[in-house]
């Protein structure tokens, strides 16, 4: 699945379905194998150097509200030391746009497996679980917090191991740095109710979405769910 929006965000900015921008053979020496996602800041592509496989995202700076908030992701990645966090490559700025480079992981997106299979037995979800609270752990003494932790954003490293996660695109993280936060950023079916309410949070929020993926895993439908943004967000803001 792609990258979704928080619905109060999007209002703030154009449609990205159309970047206008003409498919590219090659980037900054990275061979383009193709595109893999497209997100409300750009796209994301699987790339080769040498024998080097590699996932390039692309951020349109004309899209972001914000150009710190990408470079507080680069700066989030590079210092991650953290067995199940996306290893950070390379970054490199252009006049428009902002590429980041990370590790490729072949398993591909949690949602998509737990698509595939209905539903984790109980073993399973525990070792996932474990992997990215470990992950939230490490993130949060470091006073830093994803806000957009949901299982498309979990990638598996090996297509043969469901169990085996790194917590992944790293776009709505902020370092707090002690102050509480008031910005509605990511997937409103996963985010916790404060944020939606534009109450001050913290790094507990992350938890909240730690939960949903767990029910995710169990269950193998979202715990909040409607057709409609709006009535998704009036759902989850009524709790």
């Amino acid at each position: 699945m792609g990258a979704r929006c928080c619905k109060p965000e999007m209002e703030a900015r154009q449609n990205t379905s159309s970047l206008g921008r003409q498919e590219e053979k090659s980037l900054h020496g990275y061979e383009i194998l193709g595109q893999i996602g497209e997100g409300c800041y750009g796209r994301v592509m699987k790339g080769v150097k040498g024998d080097q496989l590699v996932v390039i995202k692309v951020v349109e700076k004309r899209y972001l509200l914000d150009e710190r908030d990408a470079l507080e992701e680069v700066e989030i990645l590079k210092t991650a030391e953290h067995p199940n966090v996306v290893r950070f490559i390379e970054f490199i700025e252009e006049a428009d746009r902002f590429i980041i480079v990370l590790e490729n992981l072949e398993g591909g997106e949690l949602f998509d497996r737990v698509a595939m299979v209905g539903n984790f037995v109980e073993d399973d979800a525990r070792k996932v679980m474990k992997s990215l609270l470990d992950v939230l752990a490490y993130m949060h003494a470091r006073d830093v917090v994803h806000r957009d932790i949901k299982p498309e954003n979990l990638f598996l490293v090996d297509p043969h191991d469901s169990t085996n996660i790194k917590v992944a695109d790293f776009g709505h993280a902020r370092r707090l740095d002690g102050f509480k936060e008031t910005r509605c950023r990511g997937n409103p079916g996963t985010l916790a109710p404060e944020m939606l309410l534009r109450e001050p949070y913290g790094t507990q929020v992350d938890m909240w979405s730690a939960g949903c993926v767990m029910f995710v895993l169990l269950g193998g439908y979202e715990p909040f769910y409607d057709r409609s943004a709006r009535n998704l967000v009036r759902k989850v803001r009524s709790l």
